[in-house]
């Protein structure tokens, strides 16, 4: 065999290539969609699905180039069963799947510090204050790249955890084959959203920080599930002061009424 004057690229560097070019022209879905397509083509000649799926194993085979997944993967969700089946889909991929459905048994998982690439995070796990345990978890997890199951998440919420650091967001509709593209997309330092990109989550920048302080204490005192009467009383003004404060915070934040104030100010660490 002649061999090229021209040293070829690694193959870690031409896949990474190939795909960002790919982000470019289709973003981040069409790569998705792209690499889906790669794995479920028609197998019609009886040899591999793809052309390229050949060449990429022979290329990474020769080069030794990492696998396009990681090798272990943490899974938190409420549902055994929902591990079990991403377990199941990712050990076709030599990927191991270490999994916990609780909070108390992810915290003891963690503090045994295992080996991980990937976290995949049911948010439905976390209690009222999911976000700044989200935020808790991001830090301890440092540059462990969190992904997250969306089921039933406000944009709002997502688009927090988002500019929290999550690095990948699996919507309810997302096919299970799909998630290990996602892995693969996070490693190559891509976020992934689930769909089109999202604006700023409402309530979240300005007009959460620019609450004046009567308005904390008082959404502290709504917190605490104090009437109009009694924090009229504690501040020493009129229900109807009390009343103006609060629409005032409700409007700030985006909140229907006091008491999904209460939530999103817990969403955002305000209490």
């Amino acid at each position: 065999m002649i061999e090229s004057a021209v040293e070829a690229p690694p193959v870690g560097a031409y896949l990474i290539a190939r795909a960002k070019q790919t982000i470019r022209a289709e973003g981040i879905v069409g790569l998705v969609e792209q690499m889906l397509n790669l794995r479920t083509a028609p197998n019609t000649g009886g040899g591999p699905a793809h052309k390229n799926d050949l060449e990429e194993e022979t290329w990474a085979k020769e080069a030794g180039a990492p696998s396009t997944v990681p090798t272990q993967i943490l899974v938190a969700h409420r549902e055994q069963f929902a591990i079990d089946a991403l377990a199941q889909e990712l050990a076709a991929q030599a990927t191991a799947v270490l999994g916990v459905t609780n909070p108390a048994d992810l915290q003891t998982c963690l503090a045994r510090g295992p080996q991980i690439s990937a976290a995949i995070v049911d948010f439905r796990l976390f209690s009222a204050s999911g976000l700044d345990q989200l935020r808790k978890l991001l830090a301890r997890l440092g540059d462990v790249p969190v992904i997250l199951f969306a089921s039933g998440l406000e944009a709002r919420v997502i688009a927090l955890a988002l500019q929290a650091g999550v690095r990948g967001i699996i919507p309810a509709t997302m096919p299970l084959k799909a998630i290990s593209s996602v892995l693969y997309l996070v490693q190559l330092g891509q976020v992934f959203t689930g769909g089109p990109p999202l604006k700023n989550a409402p309530g979240d920048g300005q007009s959460s920080r620019s609450l004046t302080d009567e308005e904390y204490g008082v959404l502290r005192r709504v917190a605490l599930g104090d009437t109009n009467k009694q924090i009229a009383g504690e501040f020493g003004v009129t229900e109807v002061r009390v009343k103006m404060l609060m629409r005032a915070i409700c409007r700030k934040i985006e909140a229907r009424n006091r008491a999904h104030a209460c939530v999103i100010a817990r969403e955002q660490g305000l209490l």
